[in-house]
């Protein structure tokens, strides 16, 4: 598991007043050196859209106040947090000297990070590691030697996608219970109007 010295350098990221309600979430929660990318989460804990998207511009124009002054390329184009209709929306993705990864600032309107990652699509990624170095899991979350399970079927082809590149990553042999489950959610969505997009 990822440790709090390993991500003591993202603190930088965000308002030493938000760094509480911050956390490095996902698959760098679970391995630093071995995802992709790294995911940061700030809680908003909005209770309206307006206090939500007014949470955003703030990181947002913190974010560009950072990268005049530090080693920092940020980029914050397309995002339009007035239109965000799930409770987590990216704020910004963030070049940083020193890290080789894209690093994506998103922003949650929930006031706990348990809340956060239990609307996370796959067992092995729903958790959090907090800038104080607590690991946080929801009762549902697997390590990456467990099976990996798909816990929300809302976005079928998109969790699918991300079922098999996590089953790769942590070489797990795919369940096909799992996928035949994605198949039919998409399917369902589909007669109904409201699968995602095939891409």
């Amino acid at each position: 598991m990822t440790t709090a010295t390993e991500i003591k350098s993202l603190a930088v990221l965000v308002p030493p007043e938000a760094l509480s309600k911050t956390f490095v979430i996902a698959g760098a929660a679970v391995d630093f050196n071995l995802d992709g990318d790294i995911d940061i989460m700030v809680l908003t804990g909005a209770s309206c859209q307006e206090e939500f998207v007014g949470a955003v511009v703030e990181l947002q124009q913190y974010l560009d106040m950072l990268s005049e002054d530090c080693n920092l390329t940020v980029d914050s184009s397309g995002v339009n947090p007035q239109y965000e209709a799930s409770s987590r929306c990216l704020v910004a993705s963030v070049l940083m000297t020193g890290i080789s990864k894209n690093i994506h600032i998103l922003a949650s309107k929930h006031n706990s990070i348990e809340q956060a990652i239990s609307e996370f699509d796959t067992s092995v990624h729903a958790i959090a590691l907090g800038f104080d170095g607590v690991l946080h899991r929801v009762p549902l979350t697997t390590s990456p030697s467990d099976p990996i399970k798909i816990l929300r079927d809302n976005t079928p082809i998109s969790t699918l996608k991300r079922y098999l590149r996590l089953c790769a990553r942590y070489k797990q042999t795919p369940d096909f219970n799992e996928v035949e489950r994605m198949v039919k959610a998409y399917s369902a969505r589909a007669t109904k109007g409201t699968a995602d997009k095939y891409v």
